[in-house]
């Protein structure tokens, strides 16, 4: 369906306030991520549990999100994406409320499943309204108003969640996205247009594969946050490896034979391609390993507040943003693989700044890598996009979105899950966070600072890979272009 050209005041009005309601759904689900993140420690010392299970409060979030993402974007094209938005703010908002008044930890992570899955029905059709509904000439100008509005939402939430959890309690945390919710859908009911339901042929959506892909996702995140424990029991974690391992060559064989398959796994064949998506997935698992560990090591590391430490994740986020906008005028004068490469190192660098701050004193160090390590993933975040979506062909472009998003969200997963597994071996999980203060082992986050070293290293090296294939490849058209001259 085209875009609406509508010209009238009326029109325009509508149209600004339905894509003002998109992008504050996209700001409260950003905000919801990082938000949490900071108040980490609070929950796990308020239940009493480990750090590595604390961090189930995220994972569960963001496991629901990324495994229906990819359901719900498949429903948007046969179904209406008013019903979905509104359904999806509905189950946020609600699960949301919930969230504060769980009374214990497992009741909590199932709760936030059950919002994460609201938080995926908004996603997956937030960028489906605005380019059905809103002028095409101004598509990409709103596109970028919505990753604004996440990038904002990334920003407010650490030093907010700092604020709540230090001066009120990590339950209003949750309760403060609420109102909003309650808020965006009272309006998109009025302000978002119904459309007819598209004619189905059959079920547009490949259930089977998608339950393969969910439960793949799930034990494999098991493996990787429970290894230390797993490892005691080796029968269990043989059996839950072999059915995870079944579930991903059962999907992939799946999609590979499927006429509309969930995400498109053909383009893998390209070397180039690949590697590009293994650094999404690896920028993605620092980015949102940095988040989880970096609130432990401020609060527990350094002893400081959950205000103070919120206020130095803001840094990180504020570098994150500040680079992830500054790239369009640094892509001038630089490839996307060139600032891949510097990004990467930069990285290296922010973690190996983090691990100086252990023998540091004072905060200027620690400031300094955070805001290191976030203009690093910002930068790299977007160059990496852009290089996926080159290597894209036309008839691609759009569905390889869903594929980078749902990569993104399996690297977030993944890499709270690895560096939970690190903190709880290296840091330790033989006592209680709240415990942990006071017997805390200093040499263990800068394991994790070295692990984040490493993959930094490994980063550089698939950049500097992909840099050299244009390379090859443009110098392969220069000496097409010379031959042709000659004949």
């Amino acid at each position: 369906m085209p875009g609406n050209n509508n010209k009238n005041p009326s029109g325009d009005f509508r149209q600004k306030i339905m894509l003002a309601t998109v992008c504050f759904s996209m700001l409260m689900i950003s905000l919801n991520s990082t938000i949490v993140c900071v108040a980490l420690p609070t929950i796990a010392e308020s239940y009493h549990v480990f750090a590595d299970d604390a961090s189930w409060v995220v994972l569960a979030y963001l496991l629901s999100l990324t495994g229906t993402l990819i359901i719900f974007g498949r429903l948007a094209d046969v179904s209406s994406p008013k019903r979905i938005f509104i359904t999806g703010l509905g189950i946020f908002g609600f699960f949301s409320f919930m969230s504060a008044f769980m009374p214990n930890l497992e009741l909590l992570v199932a709760v936030r499943f059950c919002q994460g899955i609201g938080a995926a029905m908004l996603v997956s059709v937030g960028g489906i309204i605005v380019n059905r509904f809103l002028p095409q000439e101004s598509a990409g100008k709103n596109l970028g108003l919505m990753t604004c509005a996440i990038a904002v939402g990334y920003v407010v939430g650490p030093p907010l969640g700092g604020f709540i959890s230090n001066f009120l309690s990590w339950n209003w945390v949750f309760l403060i996205s609420v109102p909003l919710a309650v808020i965006i859908l009272l309006i998109a009911s009025f302000i978002i247009p119904e459309i007819k339901k598209q004619k189905e042929e059959g079920l547009p959506i490949d259930l089977p594969a998608s339950a393969l892909f969910f439960a793949g996702m799930i034990l494999s995140v098991v493996l990787l946050s429970y290894a230390d424990h797993l490892i005691r029991t080796p029968l269990l974690m043989v059996l839950i490896l072999a059915i995870a391992a079944a579930c991903w060559v059962i999907f992939i064989r799946r999609e590979k034979r499927s006429n509309c398959p969930l995400l498109p796994l053909h383009l893998l064949g390209s070397s180039g391609f690949a590697l590009a998506i293994l650094v999404c997935l690896g920028n993605a698992q620092m980015d949102a390993g940095s988040v989880y560990l970096y609130p432990f090591y401020l609060e527990i590391g350094k002893d400081l507040s959950a205000w103070t430490s919120g206020l130095l994740i803001l840094i990180f986020a504020a570098g994150m943003g500040i680079f992830g906008f500054l790239y369009g005028k640094i892509s001038g004068k630089k490839s996307s693989e060139q600032i891949s490469i510097i990004a990467s190192v930069i990285l290296l660098f922010s973690f190996a700044g983090a691990l100086i701050s252990m023998f540091s004193p004072g905060l200027f160090m620690i400031a300094v890598a955070l805001f290191l390590g976030g203009s690093a993933i910002g930068m790299l975040t977007t160059a990496n996009n852009h290089i996926i979506t080159a290597k894209t062909p036309p008839e691609s472009q759009g569905v390889v979105w869903s594929m980078i998003m749902t990569i993104s969200g399996l690297g977030s997963v993944t890499g709270i899950a690895v560096f939970g597994l690190l903190f709880s071996i290296f840091v330790g999980d033989t006592q209680k966070t709240s415990e942990l203060t006071q017997e805390i082992n200093p040499g263990g986050f800068g394991v994790l600072f070295v692990y984040g070293m490493i993959v930094s290293i490994l980063l550089i090296i698939a950049n500097y890979i992909l840099a050299g294939e244009k390379k090859d490849k443009n110098e392969g058209k220069n000496e097409f272009v010379k031959e042709e001259i000659n004949t």
